[in-house]
C-alpha cells in the first residue's frame, strides 16, 4: 500500500520534473495556461484569439488554478521575473503528485498488484508521462482530475457524489469527457436496485453540471457564455480546428498511443489478455473516447492524456506477469533484466532531449529579452506564439506578431523596418540569404543565435 513516505517520494520525483523543464514545446503550455492568469492578476499577459472571440472556446476553471501562486507572488512583492515565470509550475507539481498518487491507488486495486515501486517506476519510465504530461497544459489536470474521480467511483456507491464533484470539474474543464463516463454510468445503473433514483440523481447531477460551467463562463467572460457548447461548434461541427493540421482517422490508434506508451506497449498487449475480463467497461468507455477525437481532423498526442493511466496499468500488469515467469531463472532473469533496463533508458533519455534539448531555443532567446530593460518591443517573424509569452518576461515587452511570416518573411521584415523596429527575431528556417542581406544592409546585427535568432540596431 502506498504511504506517507511513497507520497513525499512522488512529490519530489515530480518537482524534479517538473522544474527541469527548459525547452518550449507547444504554445498551448504557455498561452492556454499561466499566460491568461498573468494577464488576470499582473495586468500584463497575451490573449489569444480562443479567449478573445464573440464566442470564446475556453473556460476559465484552468485558468483560476494558476491564480494563488500568481497572487502570492503580488502580495509580496516578488518582482524576480525568474520567480514569477516559476511559480506555475508549484501548481503543476501538485496537480501532478495527486494524479499519481491516486493512480497507484487505483491500479493497485484494478490489478490486485501492491507492488508501489513498479506502479512509480512505471509511471517514471514513460516518456509521455515525464515529458509531455509534466508541462502545464490543461490535458494533464483533466487526467488528474479523471483519475481522481474514476478511483472514487470504483470505490463504491458511499463515495459516489465524491466522484460526481470531480466528474463535473472535468467537464468543466474539458468537454471531451463526456464520452467515457456514460459507459460507468450504465455498468452501475444496470446492477442498481433503484434504477428511477438513480436516474434522477445522475440527471440532477449532469444539470448542475452544465448551469454551473455556464456559471462561471459568463461570470468570467462577463456575458453570457457556454464555452463547451462554443467548443463542440468550432472543434466538431464545424472542423475549424483543421487550419492547425489534420491526421487520419485512425492516426490515433497508430501513432498517438504507440507514441505514448512507446516500447512498453508489448507488454500492454499480454495486460490486456490478463485483464480483459476485469477492464471491458474502461475498455469500450477509453474506445468510445477515441473515436470521439478520431472524428476531428486536427489531432495531437496530449488530447489522449485521459488514456494514460489505462496504458500504463496494461503495461505495468505484462511486465509484472513477465516478471514472475523468469525471476526463478537466471539467464531468463537477467535478459529481461537487460530488455527492461534498455526500455527505461530510451525513454528517459527521449524525455530529457525534449525537457532539456530539443525545443530549447525560444527559450535561450526570451531569457535574454528578459533581461535587456531597454527591450521594449521585438517584431516576430516566425512560427505564431511559438515561444515563451509575457508571463514568461513579467515585464511589459510588446511582441509584435505578423501571422503570414512564415509563409512571406521578407514582406514582415520590411514592415519592421519601414516601422523602426529595433528588434527583430526571426524563426531560423525563415532566415534566408535574401532575408540576412536585408538585414545586414539595413544595420542589422545578430545579438543571440539558437534556432531563433534576435537581431538588433
Amino acid at each position: 500500500m502506498i504511504n506517507r513516505k511513497h507520497i513525499l517520494l512522488i512529490a519530489l520525483v515530480r518537482a524534479l520534473n517538473t522544474f527541469s523543464i527548459i525547452t518550449f514545446e507547444h504554445p498551448d503550455e504557455c498561452y492556454q495556461s499561466q499566460e491568461i492568469a498573468h494577464a488576470d492578476i499582473f495586468g500584463r499577459g497575451y490573449r489569444s484569439w480562443e479567449w478573445t472571440t464573440s464566442n470564446p472556446i475556453r473556460g476559465p476553471l484552468y485558468i483560476l488554478l494558476f491564480y494563488p501562486p500568481y497572487l502570492i507572488c503580488k502580495l509580496l512583492d516578488i518582482q524576480n521575473p525568474n520567480i514569477v515565470a516559476l511559480a506555475p509550475r508549484i501548481l503543476q507539481v501538485c496537480i501532478l503528485t495527486l494524479f499519481d498518487v491516486f493512480f497507484i491507488k487505483w491500479a493497485t486495486k484494478k490489478s490486485g498488484i501492491g507492488s508501489v515501486n513498479l506502479w512509480m517506476i512505471m509511471l517514471y519510465t514513460t516518456q509521455f508521462s515525464i515529458d509531455s504530461f509534466a508541462r502545464t497544459y490543461i490535458n494533464t489536470t483533466e487526467a488528474a482530475f479523471f483519475m481522481i474521480s474514476l478511483y472514487f467511483w470504483e470505490k463504491g456507491d458511499d463515495y459516489e457524489n465524491v466522484s460526481l464533484f470531480f466528474i463535473g470539474l472535468n467537464f468543466t474543464l474539458r468537454i471531451t469527457s463526456v464520452a467515457i463516463w456514460p459507459w460507468f454510468g450504465l455498468a452501475r445503473f444496470w446492477k442498481s436496485r433503484n434504477k428511477l433514483r438513480m436516474i434522477i440523481k445522475y440527471l440532477i447531477s449532469f444539470a448542475i453540471m452544465v448551469g454551473a460551467s455556464i456559471i462561471v463562463d459568463s461570470l468570467y467572460h462577463k456575458r453570457f457564455t457556454c464555452s463547451f457548447v462554443n467548443f463542440v461548434r468550432f472543434n466538431f461541427l464545424s472542423n475549424q480546428a483543421d487550419i492547425f493540421g489534420v491526421q487520419h482517422f485512425t492516426w490515433y490508434l497508430d501513432t498517438a498511443i504507440p507514441r505514448m506508451d512507446g516500447y512498453w506497449l508489448i507488454f500492454a498487449i499480454l495486460g490486456l489478455w490478463l485483464l480483459k475480463k476485469n477492464i471491458m467497461i474502461d475498455l469500450m468507455a477509453n474506445a468510445s473516447e477515441i473515436l470521439l477525437l478520431s472524428t476531428v481532423g486536427h489531432k495531437e498526442v496530449r488530447f489522449l492524456a485521459k488514456q494514460l493511466p489505462f496504458l500504463i496499468l496494461l503495461s505495468g500488469v505484462g511486465v509484472w506477469r513477465c516478471w514472475q515467469i523468469v525471476k526463478k531463472r537466471n539467464l531468463y532473469k537477467l535478459l529481461f533484466l537487460a530488455l527492461f533496463s534498455i526500455i527505461c533508458s530510451y525513454h528517459v533519455l527521449g524525455a530529457y532531449k525534449d525537457l532539456r534539448v530539443h525545443w530549447r531555443g525560444s527559450v535561450e532567446v526570451m531569457e535574454y529579452i528578459r533581461n535587456q530593460e531597454d527591450i521594449k518591443a521585438v517584431g516576430m517573424i516566425g512560427p505564431f506564439l511559438g515561444h515563451p509569452g509575457i508571463s514568461f518576461l513579467h515585464r511589459q515587452v510588446a511582441l509584435i506578431f505578423s501571422l503570414d511570416s512564415m509563409k512571406y518573411p521578407l514582406q514582415s521584415l520590411e514592415y519592421f523596418i519601414r516601422e523602426s523596429q529595433r528588434y527583430i527575431l526571426i524563426y531560423q528556417p525563415s532566415l534566408s540569404q535574401e532575408v540576412l542581406q536585408v538585414l545586414e544592409g539595413n544595420g542589422y546585427k545578430s545579438v543571440i543565435r539558437t534556432d531563433w535568432t534576435l537581431f538588433a540596431r
